[in-house]
Order: C-alpha cells, then sequence, then structure tokens
C-alpha cells in the first residue's frame, strides 16, 4: 500500500526520479521477495512506465532488476519487452497518422499555387491552419499537471 501511495503522490513531480531511486525501488526489491507481490510489482511497474515520462523501462533494468532475486526476473523482463513493443506499435500508428496530416497540407498548398476563387483560397487556408494545429497536438501532446 506505502509503495502505491508514494507514486500516486509522486508520478508527475519534478523530482520523481529521485523518488523512484530512493524510495521505491527499495520496496519494489522487498516486494519482490514476497510469492504474490511479483504481480503486483509488474502492475506497479507498468503504471510507472506508461505514466511516468521521467523514468523509462532502461531505468528500470539497470536499476531494479539486478538487484531482484535472478529466478524471479523474468516478469520484470516481459514487462519490458511488452512495452517495448506497444511504444513501437503506438509510434508507428502516430507516424502514419502524421504522414497523412502532412500530405494534406501539402496538397492544400499545391492547389494554393493555382488561380482559385478568394472563397476556396480562404477555405484552403483554414484547412491548412487546421491540419497544422492537429500536426503540433501530436507532434507535442499536452502535459498533465503535476500532482498535488
Amino acid at each position: 500500500m506505502e509503495l502505491f501511495l508514494i507514486v500516486l503522490r509522486n508520478i508527475f513531480s519534478d523530482n520523481f526520479r529521485e523518488v523512484f531511486n530512493e524510495k521505491l525501488i527499495p520496496l519494489l526489491v522487498e516486494l519482490s521477495k514476497q510469492q504474490t507481490g511479483m504481480e503486483y510489482l509488474i502492475t506497479t511497474l507498468r503504471y510507472i512506465a506508461e505514466t511516468s515520462d521521467s523514468i523509462t523501462m532502461d531505468d528500470i533494468e539497470k536499476k531494479l532488476v539486478p538487484l531482484i532475486e535472478h529466478e524471479k526476473r523474468g516478469g520484470v523482463m516481459t514487462l519490458a519487452e511488452t512495452l517495448r513493443k506497444e511504444g513501437e506499435k503506438k509510434g508507428r500508428k502516430e507516424g502514419r497518422k502524421e504522414g497523412e496530416i502532412k500530405g494534406k497540407i501539402e496538397l492544400c498548398q499545391e492547389l494554393l499555387k493555382d488561380s482559385l476563387p478568394k472563397k476556396l483560397a480562404n477555405s484552403l487556408k483554414q484547412e491548412i491552419s487546421e491540419l497544422t494545429k492537429k500536426l503540433e497536438e501530436l507532434a507535442f501532446p499536452k502535459l498533465q499537471p503535476a500532482a498535488v
């Protein structure tokens, strides 16, 4: 319970990396030694990896995995591989969406090179503006507010 409360309280704080290293790693190691603790540990690590921008699976692999008993490391390593695959899949999907939007922008820009009625030209300019906003949102997603 203490582990989860620390994560929730600090996941969006600027010093989460420090909290992870100093408070969470010792608790996670202790939890890994308990029979039913590995499932809880995996769930907690998944939450951290998917929520925190300051802790990566590489951090977990380098700092936590060596401290876990050898025969119990498999679950953490499987989680790391699963999260990497999910990240790659998400990246490809976002890349396709970005390419689609860029293609639409280029098409609108090409159409604007022709002499078009003013109303149609303004409509294309508006479309370019909206597509550019979408592209910026994909490239720079809104940050989540820090936990209080």
